[in-house]
């Protein structure tokens, strides 16, 4: 008799405002030791910005994350990254400076109007797309300074922003 051992997807949780300034301090060997603590298997962190990859259901991971530091939580599983990552609206400019590229991430469907009132912060030669649950936003002078780029993750809101970058190191991490 054949025993199969199923395990769970990889799920990325990205935290908002961690690690940030005094606020929302947390070390991520910390954070890594509670989650397996939890229950969670192959728990790894990314960066020391809250990048959190595990195995395990997202709802289960964002309130286990939650009791550990209580900051909003956006889940996607590894396909969902995936399929974010190939629908880049901005290859060029991710090629050119990936850094400058933005996705931010919502834990809710984005209102379509959200274009209007993102479209009325760009400057320059700013550019902005909304997708389903993300916004693909290209900040060619800086994210730092960029109205735009506050405007993407409103306060309130289940949402957090990673650069290109990140987001293909995190893909990398998913599939090794």
């Amino acid at each position: 008799m054949a025993v199969f051992v199923t395990s769970l997807p990889t799920q990325i949780v990205l935290m908002r405002g961690v690690n940030l300034g005094a606020a929302n301090r947390i070390a991520m060997p910390a954070l890594r030791e509670g989650l397996a603590a939890a229950g969670f298997d192959n728990v790894r962190t990314h960066l020391q910005s809250g990048n959190v990859l595990a195995e395990g259901e997202p709802e289960a991971l964002i309130a286990a994350i939650r009791a550990i530091i209580d900051v909003p939580c956006v889940a996607r599983s590894m396909a969902e990254l995936d399929a974010v990552i190939a629908a880049n609206p901005f290859p060029e400019e991710a090629e050119a400076d990936p850094k400058l590229l933005q996705v931010t991430f919502w834990a809710e469907p984005t209102d379509p109007r959200e274009l209007d009132r993102l479209s009325a912060c760009r400057r320059g030669e700013e550019r902005v797309v909304v997708g389903t649950r993300e916004i693909y936003s290209w900040h060619p002078h800086g994210i730092a300074r960029s109205k735009l780029a506050q405007a993407v993750v409103p306060r309130g809101t289940a949402a957090t922003a990673r650069n290109w970058n990140t987001l293909l190191a995190l893909q990398e991490l998913t599939h090794a």
